[in-house]
């Protein structure tokens, strides 16, 4: 089985933490209008491998092993799998999945899926500190820092040469640097919804709602926001 990993970067940028293993392969690509929708969108129709994983440059895979192993299970099921998400999400509340829950970091309200350990600041002895969202388990949306999409048919026996492109066409390129997570994974409900891992993983960036991410988030609630909304057990 062919895995191959897409990981976006700024012009002269590079993956701070590569992934080298057996059958693994990693495409670096600048992305110097900022539009993660239409990267990933081509990356994956141009792609011959049976994974593609999604991954930002500052996103550490801790135990190769015990992630593939998860995603590969999962891939048998949901045709896209997670290191972080929910299962309830309402397009007109909040558009930030994770403040759409009652509670925020490190408290678990049953809605939230996932840890990822972030960068500790002084906070604990260890250099990262792990964040807790939730227990595993499927959900309707997911975070953009690692996303893992089914791309060939073995692991679902899927022999509809359209469905490739139907998976793509997810990617909505109207959400370019922010929100387009969330667009994909809503829009991939209908073929299957996602699914939530927990392994050992760092993502050093945290994320700020800057005035670009406000924007897009009002650009996203007035697009999305008559959807109905989603939740999963």
């Amino acid at each position: 089985m062919q895995i191959e990993i897409i990981v976006p970067v700024r012009p002269g940028d590079v993956d701070r933490f590569p992934v080298e293993q057996p059958n693994v392969t990693t495409r670096t690509i600048e992305c110097p209008d900022g539009n993660l929708s239409k990267l990933y969108k081509e990356a994956y129709l141009r792609s011959k491998a049976d994974i593609v994983i999604f991954k930002h440059d500052d996103l550490w895979i801790r135990n190769w092993d015990d992630f593939i192993n998860q995603v590969k299970y999962q891939l048998k099921r949901h045709m896209v799998v997670g290191i972080a998400g929910t299962r309830s999400y309402a397009p007109n509340r909040h558009p930030a999945w994770w403040m759409q829950g009652a509670k925020r970091f490190g408290h678990v309200d049953g809605l939230n899926r996932g840890v990822v350990s972030h960068p500790s600041n002084g906070i604990i002895s260890n250099k990262y500190m792990p964040v807790l969202y939730g227990e595993p388990g499927p959900a309707v949306v997911l975070d953009g820092a690692l996303m893992a999409v089914l791309r060939t048919e073995p692991l679902m026996g899927n022999s509809d040469p359209k469905w490739a492109r139907e998976i793509a066409d997810c990617f909505d390129e109207a959400f370019t640097y922010h929100f387009y997570d969330i667009a994909f994974t809503l829009n991939m409900a209908r073929y299957g919804g996602c699914y939530v891992i927990c392994s050992d993983i760092v993502h050093e960036g945290m994320g700020d709602l800057t005035d670009a991410w406000q924007k897009a988030a009002k650009m996203f609630t007035n697009k999305y926001s008559m959807g109905q909304p989603l939740m999963v057990i």
